[in-house]
């Protein structure tokens, strides 16, 4: 029953489909069989019809799921801006982080000494949760930005680090 819910509950969503879809988005359909992910530009629609929901497509027709085989639909969203996500210390010539002990503030290496760019810092979410105009290589305060995983981005380089 709560699944029926949930599933009608969708339904007033699915005219937002076409919107989302514009900007590259994906539809996830967590299922018994395993996860499977369509692009929104080639989602037409989602039946919920005779215990089956049904998946249909501009390029493969309909994917049928039996109703109680279905454990979530979601909607993946992209994150704007990120380009590339760099782990630390990777390789030479990649942006380099240092998250001081107390997770007070951040240390960039990696970046040329006197060019200023934008630093831009995202949440898993891909919300975009700090900005800092013209920042020329110095420590980043990061106290406003509670405990979790983030996504610096400085120019054209990314990197990912906990707090």
């Amino acid at each position: 029953m709560r699944k029926k819910f949930f599933l009608l509950a969708l339904l007033p969503l699915l005219p937002a489909m076409h919107l989302m879809a514009q900007s590259g988005n994906e539809l996830v359909v967590k299922a018994k069989t395993g996860n499977t992910s369509y692009l929104l530009d080639n989602v037409r629609r989602i039946d919920l019809t005779g215990g089956n929901v049904g998946v249909v497509t501009t390029n493969a027709g309909v994917t049928t799921y039996a109703f109680e085989d279905v454990y979530s639909i979601c909607f993946g969203l992209n994150t704007s801006g990120i380009t590339t996500v760099t782990r630390s210390g990777e390789q030479k010539g990649k942006l380099l982080l240092h998250v001081t002990n107390n997770g007070s503030t951040v240390s960039v290496s990696g970046w040329q000494a006197g060019k200023s760019s934008d630093v831009k810092f995202y949440n898993t979410s891909g919300s975009l949760v700090k900005e800092l105009k013209q920042w020329s290589g110095s420590d980043i305060d990061i106290t406003s930005l509670p405990k979790g995983v983030y996504i610096i981005k400085v120019g054209d380089k990314a990197a990912k680090f906990n707090k």
